[in-house]
């Protein structure tokens, strides 16, 4: 389905918001979403002025409530360009030494711009969530660039998909084609997750907790970061066996492997550090100014104490980062 087409559930919607958008005949939030498909056609605009939400249609969605077509030059004709009358006047551009400024002046007061505005163009993104909702929830697209998985990413982080659905992307048939649905929520995706308590000391910590704990070269964090990475790593690795997990040491470093259901994830925690200038020591600077080949960092690190856990092996299903604010930790 492209932009020049027009299914029956959005002639409804259209329908529905020349007749003024009347309560009570339009369920759910899906008629919005709709909505900017219309707009994304010049069928209709979309408002959220003042936080409500309000359409009008156009007069191209009027003409295609009355006739059932788009009006005559709504759209280019397909595979054409206008190309300039080779017997017309060219505009003559003078150098630039010739060019003088000339200042406009000022338009009468009762003068009215006659310039049309301008369409609001439409986020991609929403417009591709639009595309597939007024499809019925289902759409087949030519992604042989990847381009429509990118935009469903970028839907899915900008929280454009409709409460209560997941965007899926699966096979459409061949190997460039891509299947994009609406598919309802799994009930467990919507449950509220029991916190991981984080003790305050580290007592028969798991045995690979204690082996980075023993390892001077892991966790090269602060003093206080690093004991509460330790922690946070401890009470991760203990609750993922009392669940009946498999926990073991990644090849990363500073991290645990717990594998799920044949599933692994890497729990990794790194401490924030900011970047300042270098500063010249003055041994620095004797040997920039003694040898050509002296070294000094261009950058210093300074840690902030700030933790950051990130989950690895996978796209995330609900949160894939956990981390500290400047005034809240984030096992708090």
């Amino acid at each position: 389905m492209g932009l020049r087409d027009v299914n029956t559930r959005q002639v409804e919607v259209l329908q529905w918001i020349a007749d003024g958008c009347p309560a009570g005949v339009m369920d759910g939030h899906t008629y919005k979403t709709v909505a900017l498909a219309l707009q994304g056609r010049r069928l209709a605009n979309v408002s959220r002025k003042g936080g409500t939400w309000s359409a009008s249609p156009t007069d191209a969605g009027r003409y295609y409530l009355k006739h059932g077509r788009f009006p005559d030059g709504h759209w280019p004709a397909r595979g054409t360009a206008q190309k300039p009358d080779a017997h017309s006047p060219r505009r003559h551009v003078p150098p630039a030494s010739e060019r003088s400024v000339k200042h406009a002046s000022p338009a009468p007061a009762n003068a009215q711009d006659s310039t049309p505005p301008r369409a609001r163009a439409v986020d991609p993104a929403a417009q591709l969530v639009a595309d597939v909702v007024a499809a019925g929830g289902s759409l087949i697209v030519d992604d042989e660039d990847g381009a429509y998985q990118r935009l469903a990413a970028l839907a899915r982080a900008s929280n454009l998909v409709p409460t209560g659905k997941r965007l899926v992307i699966g096979y459409g048939g061949n190997w460039s084609k891509k299947e994009i649905s609406l598919v309802d929520r799994p009930a467990w995706m919507d449950e509220a997750l029991p916190s991981v308590p984080v003790g305050q000391m580290l007592r028969s910590p798991h045995p690979i907790v204690a082996e980075l704990r023993a390892d001077k070269n892991e966790l090269q964090f602060s003093k206080d970061a690093r004991q509460r990475a330790l922690l946070i790593l401890d009470a991760v690795a203990k609750e993922a066996l009392r669940r009946g997990w498999t926990v073991a040491r990644a090849q990363r470093t500073g991290t645990i492997h717990v594998a799920v259901r044949g599933h692994g994830v890497d729990i990794i925690v790194k401490e924030r550090s900011t970047r300042s200038d270098h500063v010249l020591t003055a041994k620095e600077q004797r040997d920039k100014e003694r040898y050509s080949w002296s070294y000094a960092p261009r950058y210093d690190f300074t840690p902030t104490g700030r933790l950051h856990l990130e989950l690895s092996g996978g796209g995330a299903i609900r949160q894939g980062t956990f981390q500290d604010t400047k005034t809240q930790q984030m096992e708090t």
